[in-house]
């Protein structure tokens, strides 16, 4: 037996009996009373009535939005390790009506961008407003003012396996 297969076996004989140990201690020991979470607020979770969130579906809020990642031939997880770590989403007052509106990104399809309208419904201004993003494969977004005129602007991230000189981010300025 070579010195790392030797290791190797030591290794996982302690783990086992690390594990085997743990057991029977937690055997011998009282279970630890259930105890109430309390917020800085001086609420626990007592408190607050069940359910705490309500399930909203697409056609309540008006926001239609799938990420969908199509794996290819020659862009796939097996030499594009980032395949399936998800896009991202901004939250921000885009058209300062002091509603928080949501900016979505699309690994592989088209940004979106949705107004707030109130009583959580949003409107798709994609379109109008041009914000898309096409192209590369989008990992994440955000809202800042880039320009310092006081109105949020949107940031789209790219990534992927092409060249550096192609891959391009996008700032769409509000």
């Amino acid at each position: 037996m070579n010195a790392s297969s030797y290791f190797l076996f030591l290794s996982i004989c302690f783990a086992l009996i690390s594990c085997e140990s743990d057991k029977s201690s937690k055997s011998k020991t009282k279970p630890a009373e259930k105890s109430e979470i309390q917020s800085s607020s001086g609420k626990s979770d007592s408190d607050f009535p069940e359910p705490i969130f309500q399930k909203l579906t697409s056609a309540q809020t008006g926001i239609k939005f799938e990420n969908r990642v199509v794996d290819k031939e020659n862009f796939n997880l097996n030499n594009f390790e980032y395949m399936y770590i998800g896009a991202g989403i901004a939250v921000g007052d885009i058209n300062n009506d002091n509603l928080p509106d949501l900016y979505i990104s699309s690994n592989q399809g088209p940004n979106r961008l949705f107004f707030n309208q109130g009583n959580f419904t949003f409107l798709d201004v994609t379109g109008q407003t041009g914000v898309q993003a096409p192209g590369e494969f989008k990992t994440g977004v955000a809202m800042f003012d880039i320009n310092g005129d006081g109105g949020l602007d949107l940031f789209a991230c790219t990534t992927g396996n092409s060249s550096v000189a192609n891959l391009k981010n996008y700032v769409d300025i509000n």
